[in-house]
């Protein structure tokens, strides 16, 4: 057994390394990401030693010369991800983003814009709760209300009791994605970037707007501080009454009103320059 052995003030303490990447969280692997980083080898090396021994930096900077070069070889499983044997994508958590809120989008794109030169993988706890954090709340509250007719009429109540349990554990595997098994997460993690990338590429033609020159002369950049509240405020027609509804109607349904809103403007103009022409 993979074991470190430390001798505290307080008393011995024995924790189990990690060696293997099914023993990972995925907040452990965005850890070796960052790790990944450091130039310095030495500080690079004491990084992951912290991360495999579930211990502190300051608690390895505190390890003897024979503890560091003898855990050095448990690192090397960090760099077989060929290794890696992946679960399966359960299919609750194969949702089409395109399908969901438009507001629950927006909401992702704030926090990827956050990210700046991060992977986007840094941030799919938060993606992956905005999308999956509710999915099990009507199922727990539905669940709850069985549970307590059956109490009332004195009925069996161990496997409605035990597919609580199951649904409260799989809601906080959900809410506190960081902390689920990296084998288990990385896929859905996988599955949500590749639903962005299909997304905006059904979108790519969003890309080629460009202001006018009067448009920049006018300040057009100071609306950019608005983001899609620039949209939703368009699309109720200034009236905040239905900003919620407008939000809670399907991305896709959005942002094909959006490219038929720009390609209709292109036309106005290249129908202008026409008339302008035969003037």
């Amino acid at each position: 057994m993979n074991e470190l052995i430390l001798n505290f003030n307080t008393g011995r303490e024995v924790r189990k390394l990690k060696t293997e990447w099914d023993e990972l969280t995925y907040s452990d692997y965005l850890k070796i990401l960052e790790n990944r980083k450091i130039e310095n080898l030495e500080d690079r090396i004491k990084e992951n030693i912290a991360l495999i021994s579930r211990s502190t930096r300051k608690e390895v900077d505190m390890f003897p010369p024979n503890y560091i070069s003898g855990m050095v070889p448990f690192l090397i499983f960090i760099d077989k991800v060929d290794k890696i044997k992946f679960e399966e994508v359960h299919e609750d958590f194969k949702i089409n983003i395109g399908a969901q809120s438009w507001g629950k989008l927006e909401h992702a794109k704030i926090i990827i814009a956050g990210l700046n030169d991060l992977n986007l993988v840094f941030a799919m706890p938060q993606i992956v709760e905005i999308y999956l954090g509710d999915m099990y709340d009507s199922s727990i509250e539905e669940t709850k209300k069985l549970l307590q007719d059956f109490e009332a009429k004195n009925l069996n109540t161990s496997e409605l009791t035990e597919q609580l349990k199951t649904l409260e554990h799989q809601k906080h595997q959900i809410n506190n994605f960081g902390e689920m098994p990296f084998t288990k997460a990385f896929p859905i993690a996988k599955y949500f970037i590749d639903q962005f990338e299909a997304f905006f590429k059904k979108y790519t033609r969003l890309n080629d707007f460009k202001p006018s020159t009067e448009q920049i002369n006018a300040g057009i950049e100071q609306l950019n501080q608005y983001g899609f509240f620039s949209t939703l405020h368009a699309l109720a027609k200034g009236n905040p009454i239905i900003y919620d509804d407008m939000l809670a109607l399907q991305a896709d349904n959005i942002y094909q009103t959006i490219v038929y809103d720009f390609e209709m403007s292109e036309y106005q103009k290249r129908l202008q320059k026409q008339f302008n022409k035969n003037k």
